[in-house]
């Protein structure tokens, strides 16, 4: 059986059916219900968090991403070949633009028939 959260997993333990041939019982609705009503507590307990300790791993966390982050991107794009591949590509589009350029004025200089 595959489920993604605790409730679709007893949902769909519900829909399978017993195996007693000779009852040929099955789950109805009421009886998933019933079941939730008389379970969901010890399903659901509620737990206490320390808020305290919360933000500190929430702030912490945040600052090692983003040390962790930057030291990523500056070995990315401070990296000279990655520099003279970007100039490089700055070129060709540059030199695609010059080109689509002139391709429209020459559309348009034509003489139409």
């Amino acid at each position: 059986m595959v489920s993604s959260t605790s409730s679709s997993s007893i949902l769909a333990g519900f829909l399978v059916r017993p195996v007693e041939k000779a009852t040929n019982t099955s789950y109805y609705a009421r009886d998933v219900t019933k079941f939730f009503k008389e379970n969901s507590e010890s399903f659901f307990e509620s737990r206490q968090i320390n808020l305290g300790a919360l933000w500190i791993v929430t702030i912490v966390g945040a600052f090692v991403g983003s040390l962790v982050g930057y030291r990523i991107g500056v070995r990315i794009f401070a990296n000279p070949k990655v520099e003279q591949t970007i100039s490089e590509l700055k070129k060709v589009i540059k030199d695609l633009k010059i080109l689509r350029k002139t391709r429209t004025s020459q559309h348009a200089t034509r003489p139409t028939i």
